[in-house]
């Protein structure tokens, strides 16, 4: 009997509603919906960083790359966003490179990059592979 006395209810219209309240997070103050009146931050990034932000002041800068001003609590920082950081430090003339395994010339889209395509890293791996492979069977034999 206990397992059907809440069915009744349900399909009679008397489901339980999920009352959201409005609140604003106090960090970013950003509103946001919460089902808990205790609820003070936005994300779990503002309820993390909630003592950080408590005790430095909002200061406004100026972003070396597109020259438009934003707001930060970090007194070293110099960009509004990570796009602008990455154009500011990739700027000028693309680097080149020569591949270590066919010998052309490539520009780089990482520092660490050393082959100019996938197909020029698998043949390289594979020769390594092979090398070590036959390292070991002669040090077994």
């Amino acid at each position: 009997m206990c397992s059907t006395a809440g069915i009744g209810l349900l399909s009679q219209g008397f489901a339980k509603t999920k009352a959201y309240m409005q609140k604003l997070c106090r960090i970013c103050g950003k509103s946001f919906k919460t089902l808990v009146n205790r609820t003070m931050y936005c994300s779990e990034k503002c309820r993390r960083h909630k003592r950080y932000y408590k005790l430095k002041p909002m200061i406004e800068k100026v972003c070396m790359k597109c020259k438009e001003e934003f707001d930060t609590r970090r007194s070293d920082k110099i960009f509004c966003s990570i796009k602008c950081k990455g154009e500011w430090f990739y700027k000028g003339k693309p680097y080149r490179k020569t591949c270590k395994e066919c010998g052309k010339e490539f520009i780089i889209g990482k520092s660490f990059q050393f082959y100019c395509t996938k197909a020029c890293y698998r043949k390289a791996k594979n020769k390594r592979s092979r090398k070590e492979y036959r390292e070991r069977k002669n040090e077994l034999s």
